[in-house]
């Protein structure tokens, strides 16, 4: 026996792991699949190995983000601008290390030698002991890598001096991250010449919005060179480009109408998230966030079937501007006329499948079809543990599952 079903493309607005990143504390944080977050050090350890994660915890509610499968961008910052309370470093560690006081077109602020060896080893173990604490689970979707310079943004101004920069920054400022953190993508600024090639680094960009200086920023990933502030960049060619995550519009455009200009650069950037500033303009905030994330959908599943059992091949593609994240485990559930119920983890690597391609995958069911009185596909989400409404198609879905 032979059967064939074929869908319709349809896309789908609200998806996990993609779209607009508001800040947490907005009004608009509820709406979101995603939130940005940014603490600073002052807020994660106020006093010298005295943690305050279980805090920021109850306060920000993260029970309420896990049981609703909303995950975080976050950004650790250690020198804010124009801040006009506490530093953002903790007093503890003021007393310590050298900091300097500066006046830039942002505002004052307090920028730390990031060479200092007593401010790297803290940061390390700062970051080890969140990772811990937050790092587990896959709630912290996106890490805006670092925390140097001005917002965590790996620059400041020229008379503060350069930031660290290979084997130093690698050591204490990088690899913390990834030693601590699971389930999560990892994005720099930039794609800095002394980075481990081999660590699967993405990027964000903080102008969005403005074309002529996105248009730098892309030049730099894909043919590297010496940045503005002299740090010197490796050139990662087209891979560059797919390795975009997200970033955030900037607050010179937030009105800027939409344009033909600004729909080509959007589509080939291909982000995952955008925020916590956003386009205020509502025609531009609507269109850019349609050039957000991946669309994934079946266009069609083919059986053949005999009194051994079924072969399934599913065909997957992707109509979205970016990839699926992170390997999900996507499960074929089955249940017979006489009750019988089973489940398989399928072998598909939705983190392989990019924008406009296709690939299909198998699945062995042990009876003929006919037997079968419901088929379903889904896509876990490992925190929440339930389906995802992943499916961009025109088709009967049942609690998040593709009804087949």
């Amino acid at each position: 026996m032979y059967y064939r079903k074929v869908w319709t493309y349809q896309p789908l607005q609200k998806r996990p792991l993609v779209g607009y990143a508001p800040d947490i504390r907005s009004a608009d944080a509820g709406q979101s699949s995603l939130l940005f977050l940014s603490l600073t050090w002052r807020d994660l350890e106020p006093e010298e190995g005295r943690f305050a994660f279980a805090d920021w915890e109850r306060r920000l509610n993260f029970s309420r983000l896990r049981q609703g499968g909303q995950r975080l961008v976050f950004r650790l910052v250690l020198d804010y601008p124009g801040f006009k309370g506490s530093p953002a470093l903790p007093a503890w560690l003021l007393r310590r290390i050298p900091a300097r006081s500066y006046v830039s077109p942002f505002g004052r602020g307090l920028a730390p030698d990031y060479a200092h060896p007593e401010l790297a080893a803290a940061y390390r173990r700062l970051v080890l002991a969140l990772g811990q604490a937050w790092g587990q689970d896959g709630l912290l979707a996106y890490i805006e890598l670092g925390g140097l310079g001005h917002w965590g943004e790996w620059h400041q101004i020229a008379s503060l001096g350069p930031l660290p920069q290979g084997d130093l920054a690698q050591h204490f400022y990088v690899d913390p991250w990834f030693q601590a953190f699971r389930s999560c993508r990892f994005c720099l600024r930039r794609s800095f010449a002394w980075l481990d090639p081999h660590s699967s680094y993405g990027f964000y960009h903080d102008e969005l919005g403005e074309l002529a200086q996105t248009r730098i920023w892309l030049d730099e990933l894909v043919e590297g060179g010496a940045s503005f502030d002299g740090a010197q960049l490796r050139g990662l060619g087209q891979s560059g480009l797919e390795r975009v995550c997200g970033g955030e519009w900037s607050s010179k455009c937030l009105w800027t109408p939409w344009s033909s200009g600004l729909r080509a650069q959007m589509r080939r950037l291909g982000l995952s998230f955008l925020g916590p500033a956003l386009p205020q303009n509502a025609e531009t905030a609507r269109l850019v966030e349609e050039c957000l994330g991946y669309q994934l959908w079946l266009p069609q599943v083919k059986a053949v079937s005999s009194l051994l059992g079924t072969c399934l091949c599913l065909i997957w593609a992707n109509k979205g501007l970016a990839t699926f994240p992170f390997d999900w485990p996507v499960y074929l559930a089955w249940e017979t006329w006489q009750g019988e119920r089973g489940r398989s983890r399928l072998r598909v690597k939705l983190s392989q499948l990019g924008p406009g391609q296709g690939t299909w995958s198998f699945a062995w069911l042990p009876h003929p079809l006919l037997t079968y009185k419901s088929l379903r596909l889904s896509v876990e989400d490992p925190l929440a543990q339930k389906p995802l409404r992943i499916f961009s198609q025109k088709a009967e879905k049942g609690s998040g599952s593709l009804i087949l």
